[in-house]
């Protein structure tokens, strides 16, 4: 192993100007400062830029590095810091991840017969970049346990403040060759759902009170998946939403409040899903699937279900509900989304619409409902 290093000695102060090694063919550079006057300090940085591993033809790591401020108090230790993690170029059969932040705040944790060792921390901030996209994760008052399973294999229970509302669950670490195989359960209880933003841009318009069980394993690929529902919320200047009420001239759309919400989700190396999406209020149904990819394109179907009284409030619609008089309660209209998610384009299937209303007339003839429909929707498209 080969060393450089610029130490200076101040007993009980020692300060590392420069501290540079070989690790296993990997650069390692590092400086920092202890102090052995109570309480025990020491503050660093380290950073490493990775080439390979021992044994291992590919690197799993690009660059690794710590910013990080520990103390020594009794029998606990103080941690304050950031790690951050750059992995090489995703190749075939490798994790999706190309970023990971973590900073930790007043983390105290203590070693002992049972729990192996117990965690808290006032602050836990987490930041993942993928192939298809970010995501960020904020914790406030973590606790954690970790128990001894076998010698490779660690139970860790937890539970957090999380948006307002809670976070708990258990997990399992195995260390297997160099990586961890990590898999945990998770059960989230009325967090405030507008405030997930960084999970996933849209909530960010959607109000309400939200649970979730979730599955992450991190191997052999990268997944989360699980269900959410919201109750008693309400969903607002959703562009999809906007667009639609300047189309069908129902500003109500705008803004709509829901007795409940929910879908399950899906989270891998090609994207982020939302799969079976629901939405149930008094005037408005929603189902669909709608699925996050590479370089933030996005494609979605959407099946919306619009009451009467509410189609009744715009004029569009006043010459489609005199021709099916009361046939229906609510009616059906069938949508597409695709592109890039910050400029979707919106498409009304007005085929499906036009097939299923001709369903619900039979008493007409055939070509004068054809010839209604197609007023109707011409009128929807004009100016």
């Amino acid at each position: 192993m080969d060393i450089d290093t610029r130490i200076l000695l101040d007993f009980p102060n020692i300060a590392i100007e420069r501290l540079t090694f070989l690790l296993n063919n990997n650069p390692v550079k590092l400086n920092g400062s202890l102090s052995f006057a109570e309480p025990f300090t020491c503050d660093f940085k380290l950073n490493s830029n990775f080439r390979s591993m021992e044994g291992i033809k590919t690197s799993l790591l690009k660059n690794i590095s710590v910013n990080a401020s520990v103390k020594l108090i009794g029998n606990k230790i103080n941690f304050n810091g950031t790690l951050n993690i750059v992995l090489p170029e995703k190749k075939k059969g490798s994790l999706p991840l190309e970023k990971i932040e973590l900073d930790l705040r007043e983390l105290d944790f203590s070693m002992q017969e049972s729990p192996l060792l117990k965690l808290s921390a006032n602050k836990l901030g987490f930041f993942c970049k993928t192939t298809a996209n970010e995501y960020k994760i904020n914790l406030d008052n973590l606790m954690l346990e970790f128990y001894k399973l076998t010698p490779r294999t660690k139970l860790i229970k937890f539970r957090s403040k999380f948006y307002d509302g809670n976070v708990e669950g258990n997990g399992k670490i195995e260390i297997r060759s160099f990586s961890p195989v990590i898999t945990a359960l998770l059960r989230i209880k009325k967090a405030e759902s507008n405030k997930l933003g960084g999970i996933l841009e849209h909530f960010n318009k959607i109000h309400g009170k939200l649970g979730s069980q979730m599955y992450f394993a991190s191997y052999p690929q990268m997944t989360l998946k699980g269900s959410l529902d919201i109750q008693g919320g309400y969903i607002e200047d959703f562009e999809f939403f906007k667009w639609l009420a300047d189309l069908f001239n129902l500003p109500s759309l705008r803004k709509i409040g829901f007795t409940k919400a929910g879908s399950d989700f899906l989270v891998n190396e090609e994207g982020a899903s939302l799969i079976r999406m629901n939405m149930d209020s008094p005037d408005v149904k929603l189902n669909g699937n709608f699925k996050l990819g590479e370089n933030n394109m996005a494609k979605s179907n959407i099946s919306l279900s619009f009451s009467r009284p509410l189609l009744a409030t715009s004029r569009k619609f006043t010459p489609l509900l005199r021709l099916l008089e009361n046939k229906f309660e609510f009616l059906n209209f069938d949508f597409q989304m695709s592109g890039n998610l910050d400029r979707m384009n919106f498409q009304w299937l007005k085929s499906d619409f036009r097939d299923k209303v001709s369903q619900a007339i039979p008493g007409f003839m055939e070509r004068k409902i054809e010839r209604d429909i197609e007023d109707f929707i011409n009128t929807i498209y004009a100016q």
